[in-house]
């Protein structure tokens, strides 16, 4: 439900013409999807970046729903409209410059590749449909756990076999990485450059 209700707000505030979630002219857009998740659910300023991250994940998620399913019809050919399904997020104008880049050739060599790329991930997540909120949630009422997990410690849970264990090379390395980040310095400097080198790291994994 709470990730549902994120992809609603999102999909009212956000263009699909919006490529970059990073972009600062989305600094209000952000805003407003913050404030009004807040109005719905009990959540600590803290967890504001996390919510945003998801809220970006799911952008690009319709955005790639909206080309698999709705680009083309059954018979290859493009879409005038937009969707009866989401005509009330989507305005026409909004939907063809979406179609004129998805149709383009370079985006079409890009999405491609990267398509080839995610077949084959170098480190797998094996959640299945499970996300990072609904996993941490899981972890935290098994371990009686008050406090959020760290990103790290997510991560590898992630990606953890059947039986608990780190099967996959890749993954194992990145892992050792963070444990030997983990246990360096204590001080408050260090601390903050330590969670800098565990973001840059896992942020080089997806």
């Amino acid at each position: 439900m709470f990730v549902s209700y994120i992809g609603a707000v999102v999909r009212q505030n956000v263009p699909i013409t919006i490529d970059n979630w990073r972009d600062k002219a989305l600094k209000d857009a952000k805003d407003i999807i913050w404030n009004d998740i807040q109005t719905t659910f009990v959540l600590d300023e803290e967890r504001k970046s996390y919510v945003l991250r998801v809220a970006g994940k799911i952008h690009r998620g319709f955005r790639s729903h909206l080309s698999n399913f709705y680009l083309k019809d059954r018979e290859g050919n493009t879409n005038a409209e937009p969707p009866k399904i989401y005509q009330h997020y989507i305005s026409k104008d909004e939907w063809s410059a979406f179609v004129s880049k998805r149709s383009d050739p370079a985006f079409v060599n890009i999405s491609t590749a990267n398509r080839e790329r995610a077949s084959n991930p170098k480190h797998p997540y094996k959640k299945s449909r499970m996300g990072y909120a609904r996993l941490e949630q899981q972890i935290r009422k098994d371990t009686q756990a008050d406090q959020p997990l760290g990103r790290h410690i997510l991560w590898k849970e992630a990606r953890v076999n059947k039986d608990g264990v780190v099967d996959n090379e890749n993954v194992k390395k990145v892992v050792e990485l963070c444990e030997t980040i983990e246990q360096s310095s204590e001080t408050q400097e260090g601390n903050k450059l330590k969670y800098k080198l565990l973001n840059k790291l896992l942020n080089s994994t997806k």
